[in-house]
């Protein structure tokens, strides 16, 4: 355990032998110098000290030092952090960016980073991220979905999902991000009534295709009746798909479509087969035949993408957890 000596006067110090030789020692000293306000200054003193040939013991006086103040240190331990790295890997170019600068870019742009390659991260790097990222905030999300697992109001959901759109970041592989909500597909009549709205839409940040997103509830039925029964073996139990699970998927078909008709591609987004995600129901409460029936449907369901609300968070919650191993 490393200790700090404190004089009479209450001047803390503490000090390490850098390199030693047969002929002299390099020693660094810190020194924490008490002020009358009640703060310290802080200083540090390198010096290299030289063996006398008659006893070879060290001299007191020390052949050369070097002291810097408060200000200097900050400056040099700043310095040291942002390009020592870059120096020893050999690297001719770079950009310094601090640990402020990250967490700054963390905080800033929480709604375009896609939170699933946390999980290909290895616990090192985890655990570096950890001081970036408010492991409170993905906490809260969390506490949400836990009280309300029975909420039946659509709107509450969608504004959920809509304040929180990183959530959904983690259904697309490419880097996708939030560019419009509740926004307007198009088809309104010439009395300017009707017309097809959206709950979400996403833009790829790098192709700058769009996907369109659809929201329910986690009460929402996703599997409907039985088809086929036990009279048959029990291989052969099989359950239809729910009309609100039909009816999702062809609503959000159904935006894509409009929007296409009436935007074509414009305003630097493209509509190469845009994506499209619908976010419905819980699949805790089903057994293994209801979920076996479920996986065959969405394996099958090209055009759309359909994950439930349990599945969604549960992401977070596998974060959360890496973040805290």
């Amino acid at each position: 355990m490393q200790q700090v000596k404190v004089s009479e006067n209450n001047i803390g110090r503490i000090q390490e032998i850098l390199r030693k030789t047969g002929k002299s020692e390099t020693r660094v000293l810190f020194w924490q110098i008490p002020r009358s306000s009640g703060d310290k200054d802080i200083s540090l003193k390198i010096g290299r000290y030289k063996k006398s040939n008659v006893f070879q013991l060290y001299k007191e006086t020390p052949e050369s030092e070097v002291t810097l103040n408060q200000e200097e240190l900050d400056k040099l331990i700043n310095f040291i952090s942002i390009n020592y790295s870059a120096i020893k890997s050999g690297v001719n170019n770079f950009i310094s960016i601090s640990d402020e600068d990250i967490k700054k870019f963390f905080l800033k742009n929480k709604d375009k980073i896609d939170w699933s390659l946390l999980s290909q991260l290895d616990n090192e790097k985890l655990k570096n991220i950890e001081s970036l990222v408010s492991i409170k905030s993905l906490e809260a999300v969390l506490k949400i979905w836990n009280e309300n697992k029975l909420n039946t109001n659509e709107e509450f959901w969608q504004k959920t999902l809509q304040d929180n759109s990183w959530i959904l970041s983690q259904v697309f592989s490419c880097p996708f991000i939030k560019i419009g909500q509740k926004f307007y597909c198009g088809g309104k009549e010439d009395d300017d009534k009707g017309g097809v709205k959206g709950d979400l839409l996403y833009k790829n940040n790098i192709t700058n295709n769009l996907a369109f997103v659809e929201i329910k509830t986690p009460v929402k039925c996703i599997i409907g009746s039985q088809y086929r029964g036990i009279e048959e073996g029990k291989d052969n139990f099989v359950y239809s798909m729910d009309s609100e699970l039909t009816g999702g998927i062809n609503q959000v078909l159904n935006q894509r479509k409009v929007y296409i008709e009436n935007h074509g591609d414009n305003n630097g987004k493209f509509l190469h087969n845009p994506k499209c995600v619908l976010v419905i129901g819980n699949t805790d409460d089903m057994d293994e035949d209801k979920k076996k029936s479920f996986e065959l449907f969405r394996s099958f369901s090209k055009e759309v993408e359909i994950i439930s609300f349990n599945e969604l968070f549960g992401r977070i919650e596998m974060f959360i957890k890496l973040l805290k191993e």
